[in-house]
């Protein structure tokens, strides 16, 4: 994308697309659901190369006495129950990877990519 697209990329109502398509509302939410959970968005983008978005969000321990806690890397295992996820990665031979994965933790998977 262009410096100009980055430098407006999370403001709301803008938009790249024609009138007809679309609200440019998108990123501002995105934005504001990070900016919400303490979390932030890093954008590396090279102009007609591709565009890659790094979403990082806190780790937040349970509301539970320290005696009860559960260490960071535990042996449980993380299963999902009626959530989906939207995988999008142009990287087909990772989307076949990451969607095993997903899925034998239980998730249904909705793959997107070019």
């Amino acid at each position: 994308m262009s410096d100009h697209v980055k430098k407006h990329l999370f403001e709301p109502f803008f938009t790249t697309k024609g009138p007809a398509h679309g609200t440019g509302l998108g990123m501002s939410i995105i934005y504001g659901i990070m900016e919400q959970n303490k979390g932030h968005i890093e954008v590396e983008s090279h102009e007609n190369k591709g565009t890659i978005f790094r979403i990082y969000l806190p780790l937040i321990e349970c509301m539970l006495p320290p005696s009860q806690k559960t260490p960071i890397l535990s042996r449980r295992r993380i299963t999902g129950g009626n959530e989906s996820i939207l995988l999008v990665e142009d990287d087909q031979g990772l989307v076949r990877v990451l969607e095993k994965i997903l899925k034998n933790a239980g998730y249904t998977v909705r793959p997107r990519g070019p």
